[in-house]
């Protein structure tokens, strides 16, 4: 039998060719990451090699851009995990959400994107004992209006969180199970240092070193909806402070002294607020802890941050304006 040596060196080579195409296609996937998310992608590989967890995103491939978003309210997505299908590795971001966002929020929001497309691990809803969050990766279908609360991803909760992120078996932090009883400061460990009446906004210096409390008192309006009251501390300006605010039926609690926001929302607060005679927020620092109390109910606690200004300041909007409003600043001794 005769053997066409031209045509089976070309078949060979062929072969060849193509098997090395393929495989130079199945070892170099695209990596397709903008700029402005690969600080955030550097920390959750950073973060994996801490827990032991090695990331190597040539393996798999990744992209992340811009792009508009088809979801009501969502800030990313990873597409592919859904039924049967683990993962493409492909984010999309939303642009003008991302630009608002803290650096805090924003590697919140990556670490949860990437913890679908790269850890595989899909929407879990479930929360520790103090009601919150379990998981960075929270998502629809969403629980009654949990959504609204958000994840407080700061200090101690943080660690927590990136944890629980590479190792969903990570046990319920003692933080889960932290409160204050609103009589543990006695009136005798209170020294005054602040006491003043007012109707509108007032911004006032006052002594916050060490542990203190701040009470603010008043009156909450016949009609809420489009009335606020806020009791700010520690910044130059509202929007740069510590803050607690009564929103509409909202407890807002955020911190902006270090760009992270909006840290607990308690949505449709009727429980324990009074009509028509006074209430009582009050705000109480100790050590390296804040306690949330209103009308002397323990309902929150965050981690203390440094502050830029000795000084408390109350805003009001709507009916509030006008409103008899009181405030106490008290130093804590020991």
């Amino acid at each position: 039998m005769k053997v066409n040596i031209r045509r089976a060196s070309f078949l060979l080579l062929l072969f060849i060719s193509l098997s090395w195409y393929s495989c130079d296609e199945i070892a170099s996937p695209e990596l397709n990451i903008d700029p402005e998310f690969q600080p955030y992608v550097d920390e959750f590989v950073r973060q994996a090699s801490l827990r032991g967890v090695d990331v190597d995103f040539e393996e798999t491939g990744m992209s992340i851009q811009f792009d508009a978003l088809t979801a009501a309210n969502a800030n990313g997505i990873c597409y592919g995990v859904r039924e049967e299908v683990t993962s493409d590795h492909e984010i999309v971001i939303h642009r003008n959400n991302w630009q608002e966002a803290g650096p805090a929020a924003r590697e919140r929001l990556i670490f949860h994107e990437l913890g679908h497309c790269y850890l595989y691990r899909r929407h879990t809803n479930d929360t520790l004992a103090n009601g919150e969050w379990k998981s960075l990766l929270t998502g629809p279908p969403w629980p009654d209006y949990k959504y609204w609360r958000g994840t407080n991803y700061t200090n101690r909760r943080k660690e927590y969180y990136i944890d629980e992120l590479f190792n969903p078996g990570t046990p319920a932090p003692e933080w889960s199970f932290l409160e204050e009883d609103y009589d543990a400061v006695t009136q005798e460990q209170k020294i005054p240092l602040l006491e003043m009446e007012g109707n509108n906004t007032v911004y006032r210096s006052t002594d916050l070193s060490g542990d203190f409390e701040i009470e603010l008192m008043f009156t909450i309006p016949p009609e809420v909806i489009g009335n606020s009251i806020t009791l700010a501390w520690g910044g130059l300006s509202l929007t740069s402070s510590h803050r607690i605010s009564l929103s509409n039926w909202d407890i807002i609690i955020a911190d902006d002294l270090i760009s992270y926001g909006l840290i607990k929302r308690l949505e449709f607060f009727f429980d324990g607020l009074n009509f028509g005679e006074p209430n009582k927020i009050t705000v109480r620092k100790r050590g390296a802890e804040y306690y949330y109390f209103v009308n002397e109910k323990f309902i929150y606690w965050s981690d203390y941050s440094p502050l830029v200004v000795d000084a408390v300041r109350i805003s009001t909007n709507g009916q509030y304006n006008g409103s008899s409003i009181s405030l106490k600043v008290y130093k804590i001794s020991d």
